[in-house]
């Protein structure tokens, strides 16, 4: 009988520990609102994907207890964590929390357009601002400024310092380079420009090396 005991438990402990393992879908739109807010998401990390204590989770996240489980009970509610067992200690219930799942996939239709687009339009900004501010460290003592020029009939605006695009790459000791510029494309030219995008930043990140420099690298492109 013990043995049969042992090997269920060891069976059912390997379906837990593949369920949890897999990403969980989430669509109910509490779970999503705590999910894609920072100040929320940050306080299930304790939990995520292990096992832990609302004590220890209060110590790791620098909260008090009273905090810390009023997270999980909101957590809990919309089906983020679970109470995985209690341990009886000193004459009263030690509870434990885990998530769900390690990791949660928010399908693009259960995301909010308002919180899609200040997510996006924060993380856009912030990576904007690191990346201007990398590159006017990098170009301030070069004789750049803005040319602001007509284009096809459409006022266009370029920093650079009146030489042609190959001219300034080569000059340049540390490559750095900002553009916006609009492309009238036909669909299948769009296509294969799109291709080789991406071909381009497959091809260079198979040549990452630890030891080198960080570029920051930002490519978009889509239809206005």
């Amino acid at each position: 009988m013990n043995i049969w005991v042992s090997l269920l438990a060891v069976k059912v402990q390997s379906a837990n520990r593949s369920l949890i393992e897999k990403p969980t879908e989430v669509r109910d739109q509490r779970a999503v609102e705590l999910l894609l807010n920072l100040s929320s998401a940050r306080n299930l990390a304790p939990f995520l994907g292990r096992e832990n204590t609302v004590s220890k989770a209060a110590t790791e996240l620098s909260q008090d207890i009273k905090s810390v489980y009023r997270w999980t009970q909101r957590f809990m509610a919309c089906g983020l964590l679970i109470q995985t067992r209690t341990v009886a200690r000193s004459g009263r219930a030690i509870r434990h929390y885990r998530t769900v799942a390690s990791e949660f996939v928010i399908p693009l239709a259960a995301l909010p357009l308002a919180i899609l687009v200040e997510t996006d339009n924060s993380l856009h900004q912030q990576m904007q601002d690191a990346l201007m501010r990398v590159w006017l460290k990098n170009g301030a003592e070069r004789p750049w400024g803005a040319r602001v020029f007509l284009d096809a009939g459409r006022v266009s605006i370029e920093m650079n310092n009146g030489s042609s695009a190959q001219e300034r790459i080569s000059e340049l000791d540390t490559p750095s380079l900002t553009r916006w510029f609009p492309l009238r494309l036909a669909l299948p030219d769009a296509q294969a420009f799109n291709r080789e995008l991406v071909e381009l930043e497959e091809r260079y990140k198979a040549r990452e090396t630890i030891e080198e420099a960080t570029y920051l690298f930002h490519l978009a492109l889509a239809p206005s």
